[in-house]
């Protein structure tokens, strides 16, 4: 698959937006879409789910997000799920994870034993 992209600035009267125009070429077909993405003075927030409910845990920010990810193992480039138990929300406070971050996952982890956690862009 490749995909072409185009972005121009936009202004909205709450908030500067950058516009991403992107271009999807896959197996002979064309597809476009436009899609309104956070300008570069705004932080991306990303959205955090159960991944068996699909209920919505939570949203943390882009720097909280590096942080899980230079911490935990993906399986794949693609990947946009993480496994929690109770040893890795303490070794995430051993590593400096700061308070709100902590917050989300242990409402994520409840009682259960362990449990998936999914991300996504929001």
């Amino acid at each position: 698959m490749n995909l072409f992209c185009n972005r121009w600035q936009g202004t909205a009267e709450a908030a500067r937006l950058t516009l991403m125009e992107a271009v999807i070429v896959e197996k002979g077909c064309v597809s476009s879409y436009i899609a309104v993405v956070p300008g570069p003075e705004e932080s991306c927030m990303i959205r955090l789910t159960d991944a068996e409910s699909r209920a919505t845990l939570g949203s943390i920010t882009e720097e909280q997000f590096q942080f899980l990810a230079d911490q935990l193992e993906e399986e794949s480039p693609e990947d946009c799920d993480y496994f929690i138990d109770r040893d890795t929300l303490e070794l995430l406070e051993r590593e400096g994870a700061d308070a709100g971050l902590l917050e989300v996952l242990r409402k994520a982890l409840g009682t259960k034993e362990g449990t998936e956690i999914r991300w996504a862009r929001s």
